[in-house]
């Protein structure tokens, strides 16, 4: 049973915090205001790789969200490429500015895992959903459902990542992934769920619930 691990800087952020860090040090011998700005630089790779711990207390039969951010979208579609199925969507973008930890929103088998190449518009932008580069994981949870969610790259992310793995049993809220820089998540539900979120409001991943069985 996959939980995830927790660190207080999520551990793919390493190699980048030490590039700038090391960066940065070199911007001493060039010039204070170059310094200062590798300095601004270093603080803003530490905030934006943050991981905060997160408490999963949600009722049986919910569906959490898998990232911070806010919701810009929530419809009914018809889901052709993995479900074969009318569901709703609940779509959630996040900014540089929230935290870009990935959680599983239920828990179950990971049934598919599905990575594709694509384009890289902003990812607030309804065309994102399809076009841009993304990472899908269909879950199956404990009463058979199968519920989809999707790591979707913007235009400032260039690298998603994705540690689960087909066949493997995860628990709810537990860290399986990461986009870096600016990006958008959506998650996919039966038809029979009730969305527990609205428009414009913010969720913090592991924690807010987007949908519950009716």
């Amino acid at each position: 049973m996959k939980t995830g691990e927790h660190h207080r800087i999520a551990r793919e952020g390493y190699p980048i915090i030490a590039a700038v860090v090391l960066g940065t040090a070199a911007l001493w011998f060039v010039h204070p205001i170059a310094f200062g700005a590798g300095v601004a630089g270093c603080l803003f790779t530490f905030y934006f790789f943050r991981n905060p711990r997160r408490t999963v207390s949600a009722a049986a039969g919910s569906v959490v969200a898998p990232a911070d951010g806010k919701v810009i979208d929530i419809t009914e579609v018809d889901e052709g490429r993995f479900l074969n199925q009318r569901v709703k969507r609940v779509s959630i973008f996040m900014s540089p500015w929230d935290v870009h930890v990935n959680r599983v929103p239920v828990g179950g088998t990971i049934t598919r895992v599905s990575y594709n190449k694509g384009k890289f518009f902003p990812a607030f932008e309804e065309k994102a959903s399809l076009a841009n580069e993304q990472n899908a994981v269909i879950m199956k949870n404990e009463k058979g459902a199968s519920i989809l969610f999707v790591q979707i790259a913007g235009w400032l992310a260039r690298r998603i990542v994705c540690h689960a793995r087909e066949g493997e049993v995860w628990n709810q809220g537990a860290i399986y992934g990461l986009i870096r820089f600016g990006s958008r998540m959506e998650v996919y539900v039966p038809l029979s769920y009730q969305i527990n979120v609205s428009l414009n409001q913010k969720v913090k991943a592991g924690e807010s619930v987007l949908a519950k069985e009716a």
